[in-house]
């Protein structure tokens, strides 16, 4: 797919990230400078993919990807290597999006188990935080909320919809 080129404000709008590099060209300084720039929370879920794996020997992928990970390793979730591709490539998707990624059976398992993990992650960061903004919500309306009769008590004539959602806050105060 085609790069940024930094025209993108990745900052903002990114919850995973994946920095392609070709195995054959060395990590530069520009790429070091451009990821270092990125907030730390994005960099925590970034996938360094050294593509042409499979133009190199196997010694020489593994200087490679020793080579990466010194340079890069610490910027980067995780790194990983694949092949390139031999299938045929779309110029733009659907409405201008860029080509899909094509791998060949089996050959993009690595990449694809480690993307599933990044996504994974940021899903579950995502339902952890809305759970303690329910919490926090739910803490701050309790004061303000009647309190729910007690079985057998006398019914409290109060709002429906405040006992409605006085009952919502205790159940979410407790999540």
């Amino acid at each position: 797919t085609p790069g940024c080129h930094g025209k993108v404000d990745l900052s903002e709008n990114t919850d995973v990230l994946l920095w392609c590099s070709v195995a054959a060209r060395p990590w530069t300084e520009s790429e070091r400078r451009a990821i270092s720039d990125l907030p730390a929370r994005l960099r925590a879920r970034s996938l360094l993919v050294i593509t042409h794996k499979d133009t190199l020997s196997p010694v020489d992928c593994e200087r490679v990807l020793e080579r990466y990970q010194e340079m890069a390793g610490p910027l980067f979730s995780k790194i990983v290597m694949i092949d390139a591709s031999t299938g045929n490539f779309a110029a733009s998707g659907p409405a201008g999006q860029p080509g899909a990624v094509r791998t060949e059976e089996g050959k993009g398992a690595e990449l694809s188990s480690s993307l599933d993990e990044l996504i994974d992650g940021f899903w579950d960061h995502r339902a952890m935080t809305g759970r303690r903004l329910c919490r926090h919500i739910a803490r701050s309306l309790e004061p303000f909320l009647p309190v729910p009769p007690i079985r057998g008590g006398s019914p409290v004539t109060a709002d429906p919809f405040a006992t409605l959602l006085s009952n919502i806050a205790g159940r979410l105060a407790t999540v």
